[in-house]
């Protein structure tokens, strides 16, 4: 009886190894062993990663060029702040020069 039950086992332990690589699996309605659909797997594994792959590099582009563009914004902001600051600053001056002129001449009339 044990060598019977033994024999089983054995038997038994074969089919369930053998079935583990030629068991059968439907991909794409044919049939495939199980190499195969992990194969399959495998293939569509690399192409997911590929694809994401390309779409961390067009992600990338983009920022890089959203970041180009907003940095020329802000230089263009701060060259315009500056020309006006310095046109301010030369108009202030000119000003100041008049109205010192202007006092001395106003001072040199009333004395004459």
């Amino acid at each position: 009886m044990k060598t019977l039950s033994g024999i089983l086992a054995i038997i038994l332990f074969c089919i369930f190894l053998s079935t583990g690589v030629y068991g059968e699996n439907k991909i794409g309605g044919k049939k495939t062993t199980i190499a195969e659909s992990d194969f399959y797997k495998i293939k569509d594994d690399i192409q997911e990663i590929r694809r994401d792959q390309l779409n961390y590099k067009i992600e990338k582009d983009l920022l890089k060029e959203t970041y180009s563009t907003n940095y020329q914004t802000i230089n263009f902001m701060i060259s315009l702040a500056l020309l006006f600051l310095v046109l301010w600053l030369i108009s202030a001056s000119e000003v100041s020069q008049r109205i010192k002129n202007n006092i001395w001449v106003n001072s040199i009339n009333c004395v004459n």
